[in-house]
């Protein structure tokens, strides 16, 4: 059955993770960069595989991690989304202004 609400099955930390693996090249570099676990941060691209339900990376031991052609164009997206998730933020603060409470 479909979903029907458009509320994504991921997160934007499972997304900074892969991300952060591409751009570093191993899971345990990037875990070090993020300040996760190396356990933390492969589980939360292997959720964001399930989640996905695509291969974004190969796992190479001892040498790291090689991008799929798919986790290359997802690689872009998320990359896109984590921009705009971070201007919704600063935008959201710099209009609060002085106003608090409910």
């Amino acid at each position: 059955m479909p979903r029907t609400d458009a509320v994504p099955t991921y997160t934007m930390r499972q997304l900074a993770a892969f991300v952060a693996v591409a751009e570093w090249g191993t899971i345990t570099a990037a875990a070090d960069a993020m300040h996760m676990s190396h356990s933390a941060l492969s589980s939360a691209i292997t959720d964001l595989e399930k989640a996905l339900a695509v291969k974004l990376l190969v796992r190479q031991r001892a040498r790291g991690v090689k991008l799929t052609p798919t986790g290359h164009a997802v690689l872009e997206r998320a990359k896109m989304l984590l921009h705009h998730a971070s201007e919704l933020e600063s935008d959201a603060r710099s209009e609060a202004g002085d106003i608090v409470g409910p």
